[in-house]
């Protein structure tokens, strides 16, 4: 048995709430007040009395344990040992311990435990829902889903008849009850939208198998907010897409999302993106009743705040629904909030909006040249940088949408500036599109021309179409 003091500090997993840009407190805007940010906790050893094991101090030494022979007690070793992984994973990989991209997470380190230890069935319920605690409780329970996924609901079940069940077991229950590999919502996009701090598996999740899990998110949403740890933040966030699913269906989840989908203050910032990534994955295309609520936030009397996370979602679904030039109208708009903040990631989704799209949207790339070349914010910064947007351009190679920004630099930016991207786009041409396949390399010839024509003079500029010129003849 996991004694209680210890398990506190192995489980207890906090997270930087300064690095989530929805991840705010009630009614906070995510470019002034994103909350505090709490320390890591130290990792404690694990220990096993009830099973005469050695204690466990890392996810090494519980890889390496050895499985024990007497059912029961294989049973328990089996959980036991895969507890251990988890809580020392979500201390050794934080701030992203299930970040699908990196080599090591707590994702990764289950599965090759459970390569080498084939589970022997699922814990004892009570063990699962009374003697461990924290966030690795919620998470554990969710990945019993996923080895056991045909008993799991039944396993369960019990758990769902309880009265105040902790945020760790809320998480455990929303997660296992809606995953389902054919699920409409990804939740590694919205890992994506975090920079990998979502801290729970990145799996598909679908309608819930219980209608008991509607109403125990009801009940989670009626409660005051808190972000401020693993728990409670997965338990709203699952919660709000979950309820998501049937809005404008259901009285009762509408009005528990009511300040999460910003129709009564104080606004919930907090779970506000992955309400609206369930809205798009879970409704038709051209619901009428999601239409009227994006435009209310895009046009409403208060600015929505448009910032990276959500530009795709709505935009996506918008100009499905039959506005063509919507990317147009929100880009413009977000460009009048000049205080925004930077670090919303809005040039990674812009370009790789652009790069993904079988028919690129010519208008949006006209009004990203103009917004990031001509409108600056409140200390005369790029709102949106043109070098940013260009190298995602180079890294997704593609070479139309960084030619267009490449033509307008040298007339609408620093010559420094203006120089590297013309510098960039000779290497592209010269690395990625030799054969020019893409059919840019005549369009750039010409604006090599251009500007020779345009600054004989500038020294600087006709030094860097020279070696532009080099670069293309190798």
């Amino acid at each position: 048995m996991l004694k209680k003091n210890l398990t506190y500090g192995a489980i207890a997993a906090s997270i930087l709430a300064l690095a989530f840009i929805y991840f705010a407190p009630f009614d906070a805007r995510p470019s002034s007040n994103l909350g505090q940010t709490l320390n890591k906790p130290v990792p404690l050893p694990i220990q096993v009395f009830s099973l005469e094991r050695r204690e466990i101090h890392s996810i090494e030494e519980a890889l390496k344990a050895t499985p024990l022979k007497t059912k029961t007690l294989k049973d328990a070793a089996f959980w036991h040992d895969a507890l251990a992984i988890i809580s020392f994973g979500i201390n050794q990989y934080y701030p992203r311990p299930f970040w699908p991209r990196a080599e090591e997470n707590v994702q990764t380190q289950l599965n090759t435990f459970l390569a080498n230890r084939q589970s022997p069935g699922l814990p004892e319920l009570r063990w699962m829902s009374d003697k461990i605690y924290g966030h690795a409780q919620g998470v554990l329970l969710a990945w019993a889903q996923t080895v056991h996924p045909n008993e799991w609901d039944d396993w369960a079940s019990p758990l769902l008849s309880r009265n105040n069940l902790s945020p760790s077991l809320l998480s455990g229950l929303f997660y296992g009850y809606t995953h389902s590999t054919t699920g409409a919502l990804d939740l590694a996009e919205l890992s994506h939208r975090t920079g990998g701090q979502w801290p729970f598996f990145p799996g598909r999740l679908g309608a819930p198998r219980d209608p008991r899990i509607k109403s125990l998110a009801v009940k989670q949403l009626q409660l005051l907010p808190d972000y401020q740890n693993y728990s409670t933040l997965t338990a709203r966030c699952l919660a709000a897409i979950i309820l998501a699913q049937d809005w404008g269906k259901s009285d009762d989840s509408k009005a528990a999302l009511k300040n999460i989908l910003l129709e009564e203050k104080p606004y919930d910032w907090g779970a506000h993106i992955p309400a609206l990534m369930s809205l798009v994955a879970f409704h038709t295309p051209k619901d009428p009743d999601l239409i009227q609520l994006f435009s209310q936030w895009l046009l409403g009397k208060e600015p929505y705040l448009l910032t990276g996370h959500c530009f795709n979602f709505l935009y996506a679904y918008l100009r499905n629904a039959g506005d063509e030039s919507i990317g147009k109208k929100m880009l413009l708009a977000y460009a009048k909030k000049r205080n925004i903040a930077k670090y919303n990631m809005i040039e990674h989704d812009l370009a790789m909006l652009i790069s993904n799209q079988n028919e690129s949207d010519g208008e949006l790339l006209d009004t990203m040249i103009h917004v990031a070349f001509d409108i600056h914010n409140e200390r005369d910064n790029y709102l949106i940088d043109p070098d940013v947007l260009a190298n995602i351009f180079l890294i997704n190679q593609d070479l139309n949408s960084l030619l267009q920004f490449t033509a307008e630099a040298p007339w609408r930016s620093s010559p420094q500036d203006a120089i590297s991207f013309i510098h960039r786009y000779a290497l592209a041409q010269a690395s990625y599109d030799p054969n020019d396949e893409q059919g840019c390399l005549e369009e750039f010839l010409n604006l090599l021309d251009n500007i020779e024509t345009s600054f004989p003079e500038n020294d600087y500029f006709l030094e860097a179409v020279r070696d532009a010129r080099s670069r293309l003849n190798e």
